[in-house]
């Protein structure tokens, strides 16, 4: 029995460490509707994605990884949720791109990320 537990926890902990795996999954989920079915003929992508509504207020895996994967995919868009600083009046929106003064970034790291992805997808104007 804890031969099978030591065995469980060590593939989830290589699943969540390995990009590869990552980025299978969300192939199974998503990612399929960006990829041509008919091999080497070339089609346009089976159908737009448009990633909306995602955040974070920790640079974890998981974040890194989401850049990584919409980096290389051909993604019809995205959009960071949210930017406001509260979720309510005196509530702190943990995952908000802005401080609750509404002008200064909460987390300097995940502005730098997003400007990242805008840029690697030719939005830097």
């Amino acid at each position: 029995m804890t031969m099978c537990m030591a065995s469980a926890i060590l593939a989830i902990y290589v699943y969540v460490e390995s990009y590869e795996a990552w980025a299978r999954s969300w192939d199974a989920r998503w990612g399929f509707l960006l990829q041509d079915w008919l091999g080497p003929v070339e089609l346009p992508d089976v159908a737009p994605v448009f990633l909306g509504e995602f955040g974070t207020g920790d640079n974890t895996n998981h974040w890194r990884y989401l850049l990584q994967y919409v980096k290389d995919k051909p993604v019809a868009g995205w959009a960071y949720w949210p930017l406001n600083g509260e979720k309510r009046t005196n509530k702190s929106e943990h995952y908000g791109l802005l401080m609750e003064d509404m002008q200064m970034p909460r987390h300097p790291w995940l502005l730098t990320d997003l400007q990242g992805l805008a840029k690697s997808r030719g939005l830097n104007r």
